[in-house]
């Protein structure tokens, strides 16, 4: 069986796991320095050993960075190929319709090619993203914080590198794009996962209905649908009428953060994936209104919701890391994560949506 939407997701988080651990070593190198300079007064302060110091943090944090993407590229490619596997075994049935000899996954030399092409695309942006990540632009802008902090001694140190300390943890190592926008690397590599897996799976289902002669297409269907796409989901249609619609949706299926993949059919021989009750009941689940701390959700939105709260508590986990290494105090931050788990666990026991604890996951903070 192909791997479920739900699946691919928690593999994403498991990759990324790599990621938190180079971004809490970050924080902790930072909070440390920061700590050290703190002891410190304006006479024995010597910038240049302190920047000698950073220097040296940059260059293992980097080095752990390299080493981690390297490993992280191992699991995703492995991760495709047994995605692609799967959805190779799903449609041998169809080959064998069409009285189309169905070569070993191996020995199918155009599936091969192409999976090799996403991985080298795969490659090349993990390895850009690691040689873009802005580690010594804000660690210099911290240290030089520190330094000037005590060097002036007009401001409470404490203070002043908290408030720092604290924009540093919630931004996290952060990639750059080309047009200059930025993203958490942990948030990127998720989304690059599943934007990869998505591929694969895209361009393989495509290469095999060419392949058996494919006339139509199947959407595929899960529970906490965004309405705009509830119509459509689990739906078979040919491939003109398939593309017909795919041109006038506002988000087309299989874009913008859409779950939905497509798979390609013969009409008439594929049989339905899901019952008109089972759609139904789908539509019910991400339809039906629950009430949150006096506000009313669907149970999509609710989704949403709980996804929005496990990001809040990732990042309060790197504030207290942070504020820990430090040496600073961290109870308001203990308390809000208290807060947000409270938080977590009613809105899950409201919608009767499955809380995820493993996507709340910090490297240093949590166990494996």
């Amino acid at each position: 069986m192909a791997i479920t939407p739900t699946e691919l997701t928690n593999r994403a988080f498991e990759i990324s796991k790599r990621f938190s651990k180079v971004n809490t070593f970050y924080l902790k190198f930072m909070a440390k320095q920061i700590k050290a300079i703190g002891k410190l007064d304006k006479d024995n302060l010597h910038r240049l050993e302190q920047l000698a110091l950073m220097g040296n943090n940059i260059k293992e944090i980097n080095d752990m960075l390299v080493k981690e993407t390297g490993l992280a590229l191992n699991d995703i490619q492995k991760l495709y190929l047994e995605s692609a596997r799967e959805e190779y075994k799903d449609v041998a049935y169809l080959y064998n319709y069409k009285e189309v000899v169905q070569p070993p996954f191996s020995k199918n030399l155009p599936l091969n090619s192409y999976i090799e092409s996403v991985k080298k695309l795969t490659d090349g942006t993990f390895i850009n993203m690691s040689h873009t990540t802005a580690i010594s632009k804000d660690y210099r802008e911290v240290i030089d914080l520190a330094i000037d902090t005590v060097a002036t001694g007009m401001d409470d140190y404490e203070s002043v590198m908290k408030r720092m300390l604290l924009s540093k943890a919630r931004q996290g190592m952060r990639i750059t794009y080309a047009s200059g926008r930025t993203r958490r690397l942990d948030s990127a590599c998720r989304m690059n996962i599943l934007e990869g897996v998505r591929q694969v799976n895209n361009g393989i289902r495509k290469e095999m209905g060419n392949q058996y002669g494919a006339d139509g297409v199947e959407i595929d269907a899960h529970g906490l649908c965004a309405e705009d796409h509830l119509p459509y989901q689990g739906k078979q249609y040919t491939i003109k009428a398939y593309e017909k619609l795919n041109e006038k949706l506002q988000r087309p299926i299989g874009t913008l953060n859409c779950r939905h993949g497509i798979s390609y059919i013969i009409l008439g021989v594929s049989p339905k994936t899901y019952s008109k009750e089972d759609l139904e009941l789908m539509k019910k689940k991400s339809t039906d209104k629950v009430t949150i701390k006096g506000k009313e959700y669907t149970k999509y939105e609710a989704s949403q919701l709980m996804r929005s709260i496990e990001t809040e508590m990732r990042y309060k986990k790197d504030e207290i890391l942070a504020l820990d290494s430090a040496g600073f105090d961290y109870k308001k931050q203990e308390t809000k994560l208290g807060e947000l788990k409270s938080l977590y666990y009613h809105v899950a026991k409201k919608s009767g949506i499955t809380p995820r604890f493993n996507r709340t996951y910090v490297y240093g903070y949590d166990e494996d």
